[in-house]
């Protein structure tokens, strides 16, 4: 229970104290959100929103996870990594998704909405077997 409140208290804070430096330094980086012109005109209120926000947020949630391990002396477990392993690989998606948004290179929406995340889903099912053996 310790470990729990733990892990969740930094999580918290990180993601609370980083996000809005983050959010400044990818403005300052000109890494907006383009909205296309033919869309609805209330979506251009959002242009110039920073993008890969989930960065810090991922961040935030394996280091509070690793922390309160260190303070409870705890062992890190092998379905931990793996689900760690999943969420760092679902971030590196999207990451990539608003990489090649904000760089304007297409990417088809079917394998972005679709393939690349049942890979990474059967990657982590596929390694989870392997280690349980």
């Amino acid at each position: 229970m310790r470990g729990i409140l733990i892990s969740g208290a930094t999580a918290f804070l990180l993601s609370f104290l980083l996000t809005p430096v983050f959010i400044k330094f990818l403005s300052r980086k000109g890494y907006g959100q383009q909205i296309r012109d033919d869309g609805p005109k209330t979506h251009h209120t959002k242009r110039g929103t920073p993008t890969m926000g989930g960065v810090i947020l991922i961040l935030a949630a394996i280091a509070g996870y690793l922390i309160s391990h260190l303070f409870t002396g705890a062992a890190l477990t092998t379905s931990a990594v793996l689900v760690i392993g999943l969420i760092v690989s679902l971030g590196l998606i999207g990451y990539l998704d608003d990489w090649l948004k904000v760089v304007k290179i297409p990417w088809p929406e079917s394998k972005r909405k679709a393939t690349y995340p049942r890979h990474c889903c059967r990657s982590i099912w596929i390694s989870s077997n392997q280690i349980s053996r």
